[in-house]
């Protein structure tokens, strides 16, 4: 696992997202070169271990949701059915969802529909209201 967060920081830390002249992003480098070097069980391990880091930027926390939709949603590189869904929602939606606003045109949010097959706009499910999303989150020692 640390060889996996060390490559995950690695394209972290490189500023090409705003470059116009590239047509890469960096959660395009973790969710195709990353992806093909690893298992998506244990890239999951690396991902819960920088979600759960209270020092990473939202940014980072937004890179790695965003390689993982692109992973399950558009390159199909991941089976989304090998992975921890309940442990990835939980501390995507606590790290880019904010508890008190609300779910359109966000990132967690699909994901959230894409993992439990929710209607996008029309679901009244709340991550935040779910104990057993709670007590992972508990668990991290994210929320008390």
């Amino acid at each position: 696992m640390e060889e996996i967060i060390a490559r995950i920081n690695e394209v972290l830390k490189l500023d090409i997202d705003d470059n116009d002249t590239l047509d890469i992003s960096r959660a395009d480098i973790i969710s195709k070169i990353i992806a093909k070097d690893y298992e998506w069980v244990d890239i999951q391990k690396a991902f819960i271990n920088i979600l759960t880091d209270n020092n990473r930027s939202t940014d980072d926390y937004n890179v790695l949701a965003q390689a993982l939709y692109y992973s399950i949603a558009f390159d199909k590189t991941c089976n989304k059915d090998i992975l921890d869904k309940d442990r990835l929602i939980a501390i995507i939606n606590f790290r880019l969802n904010p508890f008190d606003k609300p779910y359109e045109d966000n990132l967690a949010w699909s994901l959230t529909c894409d993992f439990y097959t929710l209607d996008y706009c029309n679901s009244t499910y709340n991550v935040f209201r779910d104990e057993k999303m709670l007590s992972i989150l508990r668990e991290y020692g994210l929320i008390e």
